[in-house]
């Protein structure tokens, strides 16, 4: 509340407002490096780019598959407010997954997509034949 009060003593009478805080940006993501990465059962590094990420925020990815699967802070490197890292195991689940960012207040960023390939299987050859040739 504030109120007036001139110098001979006279005050206005009080009055009440409010202040707010302003609401913190959402995390934003302008592009997932590798954009493709090769299915495999290991950990690869996915990097996220884009702004007003904070210190502890978390991923969520969307697998082919269905479902939402959070992250791992173990595996989860915050670089900047504009750059984060996960060591991402795609478990050979190929498809297009998507990703977002939560920030800790709950804010979050839109889906970005990334492609998971299928790890080509070595093609077959035959280098000779024996006996080169039978009766």
């Amino acid at each position: 509340r504030v109120r007036v009060t001139n110098p001979d003593g006279n005050a206005s009478s009080w009055e009440s407002f409010t202040v707010t805080t302003s609401a913190a940006p959402s995390p934003s993501i302008s592009s997932v490096s590798p954009s493709s990465m090769p299915g495999s059962g290991s950990r690869q590094t996915l990097t996220i780019n884009g702004s007003n990420f904070v210190s502890g925020a978390r991923l969520e990815f969307n697998p082919p598959t269905g479902g939402n699967l959070g992250s791992s802070s173990s595996y989860l490197t915050f670089a900047s407010s504009g750059q984060i890292r996960y060591q991402i195991n795609n478990d050979n689940d190929d498809g297009t997954w998507r990703v977002r960012v939560i920030n800790p207040d709950g804010n979050a960023s839109s889906w970005e997509s990334f492609t998971v390939t299928t790890s080509a299987a070595p093609s077959h050859s035959i280098s000779s034949v024996s006996p080169s040739s039978m009766p």
